[in-house]
């Protein structure tokens, strides 16, 4: 599979940022995919309550929120390559404060705050330097490579962190995490910046003209933080064992592989809207079946069905955001999805902490699936990118602007 990819990646500079790209975000996700999905396993092991590690999301998500804006400002000065890297060792410091968490019982705001700024600072520049390397024409291809990457090095990493965090402690496996993330900042940079620096203009952004994909993109994220954060937790509560936890999101992936490629090519050969809206009605039924796992098996084969729809639904949408931006003002349509899909993250955790002054713990996790599936509907309604000759010279003025 890999000897495969590699076959595929291209030459040239543009190319040879895509490539950066690609293994940059591999190591950044098996770093994350080592501990990501037992944070709330390892919260809810301390000790905290249910509400309290909601709160903890609800923490994360508005600082995030809230850092979109710096994070655009600080893009549009010293270039994505440089924020990435200023993101990662700040994501490494939240890690070092959870791991020590038991000992000096920080305030989970401080850690929510360290890891929000620096997911905002993360986000906001991959976008931004992913829809400028991609090609136009081959953005579902190179999406779909892009969730290959992730995939293949993210896929034993659940498992890994599974086994390690079961005999050593989830601590020792954060520690890892905290230097591995030290280490993705390093494929970036076998090509240099280049930064046109311009000011961000709001008044150059029509949030009407593009309301709906802000909101579709927050529903996106209400189904990822369904299946990272709520499921996990669903799933430990169920077989209280953090190696079954971990082997359930290991084979989930590695069956994603398998199908990943050939979506995204068939993102490219077909109508996008066509595939986002199948794999979007796919992926409801994949997110409702949770409510039905009752048992390990029933978590393995759910797990599997809802990650594979998700890929159905996820790499046209992505797609369809990159050429989306290359049709608006980049930074500034970037920073407004990225606010908007933190405020809908907010929006759900809010609903599900209130909810457990009214429910038990399992009722309000089923809760966050019923929020997940909403959220796959509401993603259907991206709008639609134009490959008309307007639309090309309206992103050619936007560049001569930004290099005024």
């Amino acid at each position: 599979m890999i000897q495969h990819i590699s076959h595929h990646l291209y030459r040239g500079r543009k190319n040879t940022e895509l490539n950066e790209i690609y293994f940059s975000m591999g190591f950044y996700t098996f770093a994350l995919s080592l501990i990501m999905v037992f944070i709330p396993i390892y919260f809810y092991s301390l000790g905290y309550a249910l509400r309290e590690i909601l709160s903890y999301y609800i923490f994360v998500y508005s600082f995030l929120a809230i850092g979109v804006v710096l994070a655009g400002w600080l893009v549009t000065r010293f270039g994505a390559k440089h924020i990435i890297a200023l993101s990662l060792p700040i994501t490494a410091i939240s890690f070092v404060l959870l791991l020590t968490l038991g000992t000096y019982h920080w305030p989970i705001w401080i850690i929510a705050f360290l890891y929000g700024i620096s997911q905002a600072f993360y986000w906001v520049a991959y976008h931004d330097d992913f829809s400028k390397a991609k090609h136009r024409k081959a953005a579902g291809k190179e999406v779909g490579r892009m969730h290959v990457f992730t995939a293949v090095a993210g896929a034993f990493g659940p498992i890994i962190g599974g086994f390690v965090g079961q005999a050593m402690g989830l601590p020792f496996m954060m520690g890892i995490t905290a230097f591995l993330l030290i280490i993705a900042v390093v494929p970036l940079f076998k090509t240099s910046e280049i930064t046109k620096r311009r000011p961000i203009q709001k008044e150059n952004f029509d949030i009407k003209k593009n309301w709906k994909d802000i909101v579709s993109y927050g529903g996106l994220g209400v189904e990822t933080t369904a299946s990272g954060i709520i499921w996990p937790l669903f799933v430990f509560i169920l077989v209280g064992n953090f190696v079954k936890v971990g082997s359930i999101t290991t084979i989930a992936l590695l069956v994603m592989i398998a199908v990943t490629v050939y979506v995204g090519k068939m993102t490219d050969k077909y109508e996008k809207r066509k595939v986002l809206r199948a794999g979007g009605i796919i992926n409801f039924v994949g997110c409702s079946l949770r409510t039905l796992a009752t048992s390990l098996n029933l978590a393995y084969i759910i797990s599997i069905l809802s990650s594979t729809a998700f890929i159905f639904i996820n790499i046209p949408f992505v797609s369809e955001y990159y050429l989306r931006a290359d049709e608006e003002p980049r930074i500034e349509y970037i920073m407004s999805m990225e606010v908007g899909i933190n405020l809908m993250r907010v929006l759900g955790f809010s609903m599900l902490f209130i909810s457990t002054f009214f429910l038990n713990t399992k009722m309000v996790l089923v809760l966050g699936f019923a929020l997940g599936a909403a959220g796959v509907l509401l993603s259907m309604n991206i709008g639609k990118s134009s490959r008309k000759e307007k639309a090309k010279i309206k992103v050619q003025r936007e560049v001569a602007r930004a290099g005024a």
